[in-house]
């Protein structure tokens, strides 16, 4: 006897379950790995997991491997920022 398996149709319901849209996938779902993160931001390989490993920048740790997301990226950028004091014309 041959048993046939159907596939339940997914309703209303489940449509609105975890599924990540091209924009999330190509945007902060993505995790870089310490070699594309570091060259994202011009530093080394070695610095920014030595960095990481102090915890001294945001990142995220998968499976045991060090990752990190644009936001991330953008955060460690952020933190080196510096603006310059307002120019004040001489009195």
């Amino acid at each position: 006897m041959t048993t046939v398996r159907t596939r339940r149709r997914s309703t209303k319901a489940d449509d609105t379950t975890a599924q990540a849209t091209p924009e999330e996938v190509n945007g902060e779902l993505q995790h870089y790995k310490v070699e594309e993160a570091a060259a994202l931001i011009g530093m080394s390989r070695r610095w920014l997991a030595g960095r990481a490993a102090a915890r001294e920048v945001p990142c995220t740790y998968i499976s045991g491997q060090l990752r990190f997301t644009p936001a991330h990226i953008r955060a460690i950028s952020k933190a080196g920022e510096v603006i310059p004091a307002q120019y004040r014309p001489a009195s």
